[in-house]
């Protein structure tokens, strides 16, 4: 495999953790993951949790939080419904209440109503989940989500074609095997033009549209898109090409 285009997973639900602490002040948090085992989603937590660790650390130098976070863990979530998925949270937590100072990661929109059911329930909860929808545009609009978190599906079907193009005919590729589309962090819903367009796979997409209202807080640059050549004795040089930027240009 040359490259992988998308997220390092653990590396996401760390950015996912920074984000929520960033956006609401935290005592203590859960992520909730509905395939357990499922190395995808379990990764997401495992990067979440450390970040809950670090940001009260002496290593952030109390910087982003005053006191560390306390991780609950992940909530294996086997309900079946609606009200048997909020008992399973509740259990977990343990208190009643409005739930200030607590913040959850969805891994998936899969339980997105379930969460917005808690946020009912426990006003005072924060929420911040993977994947994005109309569902989610419209949980941003109301204040009831603090961010949905975008990989960017397009660009990955998109950037495998000039990368592959160059290591056929220039025997170029990049250093850095992971390139990442995400997290992209979207904290408002898109505009009208922009989510049309984006549901259409952006067919023809005027270049006057206005642009999406769509922020990318994710603190993990995008490593430097090195190449180099490979000669014929299978020895490698740095190329004198340039350097490509591959940070999203949608915004």
């Amino acid at each position: 495999l040359i490259h992988h285009i998308g997220m390092v997973e653990r590396d996401a639900g760390y950015e996912a953790g920074l984000k929520m602490v960033e956006m609401a002040k935290l005592d203590r948090a859960l992520c909730l993951n509905h395939s357990p085992g499922f190395s995808v989603f379990d990764d997401r937590c495992e990067g979440f949790g450390q970040a809950m660790n670090d940001t009260g650390s002496e290593a952030f130098g109390n910087a982003i939080n005053d006191t560390r976070i306390e991780y609950l863990g992940q909530v294996e979530l086997r309900g079946d419904s609606i009200l048997r998925t909020v008992d399973i949270i509740e259990e977990k937590v343990g208190e009643a209440g409005d739930w200030d100072g607590y913040g959850i990661l969805l891994v998936s929109l899969e339980h997105l109503n379930e969460a917005l059911e808690l946020k009912k329930l426990h006003p005072g909860v924060a929420i911040g989940t993977f994947d994005t929808s109309d569902d989610l545009y419209k949980s941003l609009e109301k204040g009831d989500i603090l961010f949905g978190i975008d990989q960017q599906p397009y660009l990955q079907g998109y950037l495998p074609l000039p990368i592959l193009i160059h290591a056929a005919i220039d025997n170029q590729y990049f250093l850095n095997h992971h390139i990442k589309s995400g997290p992209k962090f979207v904290t408002v819903p898109p505009l009208k033009e922009k989510a049309n367009c984006a549901a259409q796979n952006f067919p023809v997409c005027s270049e006057e549209s206005p642009p999406p209202a769509v922020t990318n807080h994710s603190s993990v640059p995008i490593q430097p898109a090195l190449f180099q050549t490979i000669q014929p004795s299978g020895s490698m040089r740095p190329s004198s090409s340039p350097s490509f930027d591959l940070r999203p240009t949608l915004e």
